[in-house]
């Protein structure tokens, strides 16, 4: 054989050696190469790039047939190197998982023992949660050259042809890998040159991301992401720095997404769950399990109405065709249509502060007494207390179900929530207005001029899109827009914009039709782009319908606002059935013996910090099984996620010795807190006279 005939058959071999790991552990990847393979063997496909060998360099390049230059700019081995070099022992290229702002605030001091006041609902309460272990373990979450003992997950954002990656296995060791390329043709041709096989021998996991949609994308990151998913602290990443700026943005969209602080466990303790449980029986919940197929509404059109920027534009047209729609409001932009005579026939509130009542209904009072309000139940009390004697007022299970076969509605905000509950109702036409997700393109603004919001100087687009910060309200990301190429919006709305898409794709009857109105907004995948010019508003009849009355069989006028009021009286309860009860009472018994668990760790001695860890996997899988309503599970899982990475953090630092005393001290502080979680869990549902 030739030099040249060694060489292409040593090509084929790693080629072919990768298709048969694929074939067996990414059945999806290996049809993709194996389709993209033929399409360019039959002629089908004209190939962009080029592998291409480099005598003087002994090594591979590619060439960009388009652009006539080479990917490594003709110097592969030190591209690889340098790459290879910065992969060390330290934060330098990672994505931290524990936000620092909560662990470096000194503005609350609560003794360890005063469990009492320091789980509260507000972010000052949870830094005082947080305190209790940051007195007693001394980290440093910003230095990004302080040496650790081990990387846990390491992410490749961008592979070219992957030279670099078998020197970076064989030195970092860690366990869980996601590697991702935006360009499925160019990871065709690593596979000439790299044995993906590595990345599962030796215990070794791995998730591919190869030139996938957002939607493919989240899946497998979360995948990545959910093994070990308390233990890990950050992610450790390498990047080939070509074309790999979406790769970068989605990674921090789904880091972000998953954020524990966003919705903390005290907040779910003492403001979803504590609340949820004392409404039932004093207020009326909706269950959808009830929901019957609803001939009379579902072909009727509806109007979902936010308070984005394109609300107050096109406001004066919806004045004038109201009375062609249901008006669904979500609670932000109650003031701006009952100010501009418009009535609403459903209002939609998720948000649990305690501004909500006063910003949003307190001025709108008589306008909306006989408009039907979906209210979660994590409310603000006075929400609930002022329409206490509403019979139009009905609570909607968030984030668990305690009712039986119920679907709870869930999403980070209003928008979502509303968008589910509308598709749960099986409505045909569904048109969207002020619901954005962007900005305003012009003036920056991220609501409507009548809502309180957040403006963002585009002086300068550029600057704002900041490529080193992960913040959700000031960076600014470009996306699709609805009916522009491009449009600036925030990483919040970005997680939103997700919500709605993966909303849609689940709840959505094949014969519904989703509209978007908003002329300067994002595009939302599932929806129809229509500008309000081009809506045939002859096609829409007004919101009366001919029905007969089930007592007299005569034809009678009925508002279509009543209909739905009889519909949502139908499919609520106010208590709970013999079922629901027993549940829970055997949950309580299941929760005894965990306690009893947990408390014993305050007598144990561990050796090492990684004993410890083992007894807690313990702990925690005896929880989970033992738990008969997610809401428990949901609480420990935010705790362990910002006090148990915190835990890991400190003995993850190279210079921090072993010393019994601190573990002991961190041990006896987990347990109590836990303690108290569980306990005050128990003693909510113990209240409530079932």
């Amino acid at each position: 054989m030739t030099k040249e005939e060694n060489l292409n058959s040593a090509l084929l071999t790693c080629f072919l050696g990768n298709l048969k790991f694929f074939e067996t552990y990414d059945k999806r990847l290996f049809e993709r190469i194996g389709y993209l393979s033929n399409e360019i063997g039959q002629g089908s496909y004209k190939e962009r790039f080029a592998l291409e060998l480099l005598d003087k360099e002994n090594d591979f390049d590619i060439l960009d047939n388009k652009t006539k230059k080479y990917i490594y700019n003709k110097k592969p081995k030190s591209f690889n190197s340098r790459l290879i070099v910065k992969t060390k022992f330290n934060l330098d290229n990672t994505i931290g998982l524990i936000n620092p702002y909560y662990y470096e605030q000194n503005n609350v001091d609560l003794s360890a023992e005063d469990f009492d006041n320091m789980f509260i609902l507000d972010n000052s309460r949870l830094v005082g949660t947080i305190k209790q272990f940051t007195k007693i373990l001394k980290c440093n979450l910003t230095d990004k050259e302080q040496k650790i003992k081990k990387v846990d997950k390491f992410i490749f954002i961008g592979t070219l042809l992957g030279r670099h990656i078998p020197k970076i296995l064989a030195h970092i060791k860690a366990r869980d890998f996601f590697v991702c390329e935006d360009n499925l043709e160019i990871f065709r041709l690593s596979c000439f040159v790299c044995d993906y096989s590595l990345f599962a021998r030796d215990g070794k996991s791995v998730v591919f991301s190869i030139m996938e949609d957002e939607a493919d994308f989240y899946e497998g990151f979360s995948r990545f992401t959910i093994n070990n998913l308390g233990e890990c602290c950050f992610l450790k990443y390498i990047s080939t720095n070509y074309n790999v700026d979406r790769l970068f943005s989605q990674i921090t969209n789904n880091v972000m997404d998953n954020d524990p602080y966003l919705y903390n466990f005290n907040a779910q303790l003492y403001h979803t769950f504590q609340r949820h449980i004392s409404l039932l029986g004093k207020q009326r919940f909706i269950n959808f399990s009830k929901l019957k197929e609803l001939n009379t509404l579902k072909q009727k059109p509806v109007l979902l109405t936010g308070a984005g920027p394109s609300l107050g534009k096109n406001i004066a047209w919806l004045e004038k065709n109201q009375d062609k729609f249901i008006i669904v409001a979500m609670a932000a932009s109650i003031k701006k249509l009952t100010q501009n005579n418009i009535k609403i026939d459903i209002i939609t509130s998720l948000d649990g502060q305690n501004f909500v009542f006063d910003n949003h209904f307190k001025e709108s009072l008589s306008a909306i007494k006989d408009t039907i309000k979906l209210i979660s139940s994590n409310s603000d009390n006075n929400i609930f207390k002022e329409f206490k004697n509403d019979k139009f007022c009905f609570a909607l299970e968030t984030f668990s179900s305690i009712l039986e076969n119920n679907t709870q509605v869930s999403g980070r905000s209003v928008g979502e929530v509303s968008m589910q509950i509308l598709l749960l109702l099986k409505f045909e036409n569904i048109y969207l207005l002020g619901t954005d997700l962007a900005l305003d393109q012009k003036t920056g603004q991220t609501h409507d001029s009548g809502y309180t919001d957040t403006k963002h100087n585009l002086k300068d687009k550029d600057a704002l899109e900041k490529k080193d910060t992960f913040s959700l309200r000031d960076e600014l990301v470009k996306i699709k827009g609805n009916f522009l190429d491009e449009v600036l919006t925030t990483r919040l709305f970005q997680i939103s914009l997700k919500i709605y898409v993966t909303l849609i794709k689940i709840f959505r009857q094949e014969q519904t039709k989703i509209y978007n109105l908003n002329e300067q907004g994002a595009f939302i995948e599932g929806t129809i782009p229509l500008k309000i010019k081009d809506l045939k508003l002859d096609n829409l009849h007004k919101t009366e319908k001919l029905e007969k009355s089930e007592n007299t069989k005569q034809k009678v006028t009925k508002n279509y606002n009543t209909i739905l009021k009889d519909i949502f009286t139908r499919i609520s309860i106010k208590s709970l059935n013999k079922k629901e009860k027993e549940s829970f009472k055997k949950e309580l018994v299941n929760l005894e013996p965990i306690l009893e668990f947990l408390r014993t760790f305050e007598n144990e001695d561990f050796k090492d910090e990684e004993e410890f860890f083992i007894k807690q996997k313990e702990f925690i899988d005896m929880l989970f099984k033992a738990l008969c309503h997610s809401y428990l599970s949901s609480i420990c899982i935010s705790y362990n996620l910002i006090i148990q990475r915190y835990i890991r953090f400190y003995f993850l630092q190279k210079d921090n010795k072993f010393n019994s005393k601190i573990l002991n001290e961190v041990v006896v502080l987990w347990s109590r807190q836990l303690c108290h979680i569980i306990e005050f869990y128990i003693k909510t549902i113990e209240k409530q006279d079932f």
